[in-house]
């Protein structure tokens, strides 16, 4: 499921306003290899589950002790939307 531009800026400020990472919500001001990727995202989306969450969030461009959001590099984010294409079919 596709969301708007909209709905997107206010998930990422909805978990931008949690007052710390947990179990289900990593933020990654910097990019990480790709093997790292995979490994939080299995980790996350456990986590979710043994905690009754819908989902697990893996949130790049947002430090992870301030909330501040720093942006991408545009090779990350070309990197995970490969990513997610390849999963969708």
């Amino acid at each position: 499921m596709e969301m708007s531009q909209a709905d997107l800026v206010a998930l990422v400020d909805r978990l931008r306003s949690e007052p710390h990472e947990t179990e289900w919500l990593e933020f990654k001001g910097k990019a990480c290899a790709p093997r790292e990727i995979g490994e939080y995202f299995s980790a996350l989306s456990n986590s979710a589950a043994l905690k009754r969450k819908l989902r697990g969030y893996l949130v790049f461009g947002v430090e992870n002790g301030t909330h501040r959001v720093v942006g991408t590099p545009s090779t990350l984010t070309a990197r995970l939307t490969a990513i997610r294409h390849s999963w969708s079919g």
